[in-house]
């Protein structure tokens, strides 16, 4: 991952210095380029118009500027990154809320721990009102 200044926005520069990097690391001895992925990602506040083209390649998920086989080079906003997170918190938030009103702690206890669901009827109706 390359992490630029704030006020350093991505573009044409940035772009082929990445793309260094892969070479570097595709061409390395030292890499294991046959079974391992390899993502890396060029992050800052902004990208310029300069890569704008390059992030929105036609059946390619935004942001990839280049792809091989065992290699994808990414180009992203902060405030993308951060709105991708959100939204997948969201997902996982409405998922969990759906299941929560699916199951009910009754139905886990009679399903999972019958005899403790029975132990606490007995108490209940021995129990003096």
């Amino acid at each position: 991952m390359e992490l630029k200044a704030p006020r350093v926005g991505l573009g044409r520069e940035e772009a082929e210095q990445i793309r260094r990097y892969a070479e570097t690391i595709l061409e390395s001895h030292e890499f294991d380029t046959t079974s391992t992925r390899w993502d890396i990602f060029l992050v800052s506040s902004r990208c310029g118009k300069e890569i704008e083209r390059d992030r929105n390649q036609k059946d390619k998920p935004h942001g990839v500027l280049f792809e091989w086989e065992n290699m994808t080079l990414w180009a992203l906003e902060w405030s993308e990154i951060i709105a991708n997170a959100r939204a997948e918190m969201q997902l996982v938030r409405d998922h969990l809320k759906q299941k929560s009103e699916e199951l009910t702690l009754s139905d886990y206890l009679r399903e999972n721990f019958p005899e403790v669901l029975s132990s606490i009827r007995t108490k209940t109706s021995t129990t003096p009102q």
